[in-house]
């Protein structure tokens, strides 16, 4: 029979509080800079409580990011899911997304920041790549625009790399200015623009 590892109390709520402390010092001190003994601190637990659910700074990095990615797309795609047209759709997925970053500033910052890992990061991981699942959801909805008449055929791919590529410009440019920079006129006229250029 096998034998079945039951987590004990608290061991979820556990590491929620170390990620979240981890996302937070990662924004603000930046991942060279942040230590595990700060997390820790931040999360009010030891510091040696943290390896055992992550491996070290390099896995915390990594589980964050496509913890935190994971649920804001699960989130958006619930708030998108009853409209029934696909461009609709594709224009609240942008809109969405700016809206949920911007809740929370330290989130905002370590998704533009800390998915820019260096060249040998991505040597040492392969598989690190948070935006994947944001791409190929962007092109399902892009592709579905299509398939309902919404707009002309376009390739698919380089749409979805346009919208994601805009979303992350707009929210750099947001942290970069102090937040001074109008996002919902700015959504509204990139919305506008998808319309207007992507029309039959």
């Amino acid at each position: 029979m096998k034998h079945i590892k039951r987590k004990r109390p608290g061991q979820d709520e556990k590491r929620r509080r170390i990620l979240l402390a981890a996302i937070e010092t990662f924004a603000i001190k930046g991942y060279s800079l942040a230590t595990i003994a700060e997390i820790a601190k931040k999360a009010d637990i030891a510091c040696g409580t943290v390896y055992l659910y992550f491996r070290n700074k390099d896995d915390l990095l990594i589980q964050c990011m496509h913890e935190m990615m994971d649920s804001k797309l699960k989130e958006i795609q619930e708030k998108i899911s009853t409209e029934p047209s696909a461009m609709e759709r594709l224009y609240l997925f942008f809109i969405q997304h700016i809206e949920l970053f911007t809740e929370d500033p330290n989130y905002a910052r370590f998704m533009v920041v800390e998915v820019r890992q260096s060249e040998e990061f991505y040597k040492l991981y392969p598989s690190y790549n948070p935006l994947n699942k944001y791409l190929d959801y962007v092109q399902q909805l892009v592709q579905g625009a299509i398939d309902e008449g919404s707009i002309r055929k376009v390739d698919a791919t380089a749409m979805a790399y346009m919208i994601i590529g805009a979303m992350d410009l707009v929210l750099t440019q947001w942290l970069i200015g102090d937040n001074a920079i109008d996002l919902r006129q700015i959504t509204d006229n990139i919305r506008n623009i998808l319309k207007s250029g992507t029309n039959l």
